[in-house]
């Protein structure tokens, strides 16, 4: 990278670390700032994808490997997506000894359960109670 991109690097990252300070809304901070959003945006998306594969190659370093690049040059405007995060999975291979109920939830935010095996009508009655209308 030139001297040039990393001064125009460290420029965009004392922008959003300031808007990460205050706490403003982006087109506030924008407007404040006298910078477009679309920029903003750009280079607040193109820091994090630099700083996710400058992590991926100090991480691969780290293991003994050799260092790839982890995308397009940096003075390119293609943008990457952040590494995908995982989480560890728990396959159940028997079915649960209880059937599940149904819940519904009424205009007021209130919860009804209801197991398998209702009676409709009887459903009926309590929804119409819990919603204050008459049988």
């Amino acid at each position: 990278m030139g001297k040039r991109s990393i001064e125009k690097e460290r420029h965009w990252r004392e922008i959003v670390a300031r808007y990460e300070r205050i706490g403003m809304k982006v087109r506030a901070f924008c407007d404040r700032e006298q910078i477009k959003e679309h920029q903003f945006f750009t280079w607040r998306r193109e820091l994090r994808r630099r700083d996710v594969a400058r992590t991926a190659n100090q991480n691969e370093r780290g293991r003994g490997a050799r260092s790839v690049p982890a995308g397009p040059a940096a003075d390119s405007h293609a943008m990457i997506a952040p590494a995908a995060a995982f989480a560890r999975l728990h396959v159940v291979t028997t079915p649960p000894t209880t059937p599940s109920s149904i819940e519904i939830i009424v205009a007021d935010g209130r919860r009804v359960a209801v197991a398998p095996g209702f009676e409709p009508e009887v459903l009926a009655q309590v929804l119409a109670v819990v919603e204050g209308r008459t049988c």
